[in-house]
């Protein structure tokens, strides 16, 4: 695994440490944090992080004369080019291996990119960009996703996400329409979903349970439908579902999906962090490769139903605090923070989800379907029971 690193060119030692936190210094806690989960992957390969040569070093310093606000990487010969889409590469200690780097590709609006029109962007992250399109031929508007950062890796993981996704078919999973390369840039086409995200949903207001149940079962059957082509999301949250304009929730972004037959060691590799900490399952945590299965999934829809329970996760703290809480510690029951969960099955089914263990919890995400519909069968049923009780004591009163 430590190989892979070296070979990658991925050092984050002292130099870099200080130069990215001198240019950046509101990351300065992100960074100690980032770099403790590295030596915490590579402690498990029994390495520290290596140190990085002065030159290695450099590619992490942004361009001396125009801001960097992406994170990209960029080398002092491409600083001196000039050309802001110019790749440039870092040689690696070995010196036969080279890491390909991409400066920021940004699209104006208007703007023409092969037979797609943009409209804006939509949003950006750290690994890409993601715009409003028109596609005159179809006459539609599309969500177009580009890469920031094409590194290798990152190109793998951008194609496997097309390829993962074009295989399946769900009203809550986004559909992509096609992918491909235009003038070196790298995309794929997807359905552009009109609304907002769960994570936007659940912080704007509280989630009525039934609201929150009827949800859990439609990602669930969604994601039921990818298990059974053998494809993994490993990064379910709430930042990855969108809630469309008839309140549809539809998953998207499958960046670190993997086929469970995927023998390709290059993406995943026993030790490897992959996916967001918060919403990582004990396995994933662990970096146990072999343990990632469709109960990986379950354990994340757990915690985003857990969110949409209670408005907060389960594990709060730093990255390396959350990580052990993950791997050690039970979460507290939903109840203590919502009680109208206290003696419901709705916390039993959160729980279950939740086991560390996989084999511990619900068998499947068809089964997470069943049991977050039954409870919502008894929730409605209960709630109309009191509403009748309401009526009977309101006509009593009434009369007397």
């Amino acid at each position: 695994m430590t190989m892979d690193l070296k070979r990658k060119g991925y050092f984050v030692s002292d130099p870099v440490r200080s130069i990215i936190q001198t240019q950046h210094p509101r990351l300065a806690d992100e960074v100690k944090d980032a770099i403790a989960v590295m030596q915490k992957v590579l402690d498990i390969a029994g390495e520290s992080i290596p140190t990085a040569t002065p030159r290695q070093a450099a590619a992490f310093a942004p361009p001396s004369n125009e801001s960097n606000d992406y994170g990209i990487l960029a080398t002092q010969d491409t600083q001196a080019s000039g050309d802001s889409n110019v790749k440039a590469t870092v040689d690696s200690q070995s010196g036969s291996d080279r890491f390909s780097v991409s400066q920021v590709i940004k699209l104006a609006s208007g703007e023409a990119f092969g037979r797609y029109q943009i409209v804006n962007m939509l949003g950006e992250g750290a690994m890409g960009a993601v715009y409003l399109a028109y596609d005159p031929p179809l006459e539609r508007h599309v969500a177009l996703k580009i890469p920031i950062v094409q590194s290798s890796l990152a190109l793998e993981r951008f194609y496997i996400e097309a390829k993962a996704t074009a295989t399946l078919r769900s009203p809550n999973i986004c559909p992509v329409y096609d992918v491909g390369q235009i003038s070196g840039v790298h995309y794929i086409s997807m359905a552009f979903i009109d609304g907002r995200t769960l994570s936007k949903a659940i912080k704007e207001s509280p989630l009525s349970l039934e609201q929150s149940l009827t949800i859990l079962s439609k990602i669930a059957r969604g994601i039921q439908k990818a298990h059974e082509r053998g494809v993994i999301h490993r990064d379910l949250k709430p930042d990855n579902i969108m809630i469309d304009m008839e309140g549809e929730p539809v998953v998207m972004d499958f960046g670190l999906a993997v086929k469970q037959d995927d023998g390709d060691e290059r993406i995943t590799k026993d030790g490897a962090l992959v996916g967001s900490p918060a919403y990582m399952s004990p396995e994933q945590a662990e970096g146990k490769k072999s343990l990632i299965g469709p109960a990986t999934d379950i354990y994340s829809l757990g915690v985003v139903f857990y969110e949409m329970l209670t408005q907060r996760l389960p594990f709060q703290g730093s990255i390396m605090s959350v990580l052990r809480q993950i791997a050690s510690e039970p979460p507290a029951p939903p109840s203590k923070y919502n009680e109208a969960l206290v003696g419901s099955p709705i916390e039993k089914v959160c729980l279950k989800m939740l086991e560390k263990s996989p084999s511990d919890r619900i068998a499947c995400m068809g089964d997470v379907a069943d049991a977050a519909d039954e409870c919502r069968a008894i929730e409605v049923s209960q709630r109309a029971k009191q509403g009748k009780r309401k009526r009977f004591f309101g006509i009593s009163f009434g009369k007397a």
